[in-house]
């Protein structure tokens, strides 16, 4: 794969709510954390992957990411 730009953050985020929706919620968190990692300062992704987490248990992740 070649260097991304932060505007390919979006891809990564269309592609993590396509798993979430068709249930694939581990993957869908690992796309998410893609698209952050990208764009630090996507508030929706953050969101999306919080809401993950928090369904899924995992409340210090969730909190780190409401809190980002």
């Amino acid at each position: 794969m070649t260097a991304l730009d932060a505007d390919f953050a979006e891809a990564f985020f269309g592609r993590a709510w396509a798993m979430e929706k068709a249930g694939d919620v581990d993957n869908a968190i690992l796309e998410y954390g893609e698209a952050i990692r990208l764009k630090p300062g996507y508030a929706d992704a953050h969101f999306s992957r919080g809401v993950l987490e928090f369904t899924a248990g995992r409340l210090d992740a969730a909190a780190r990411d409401f809190a980002a």
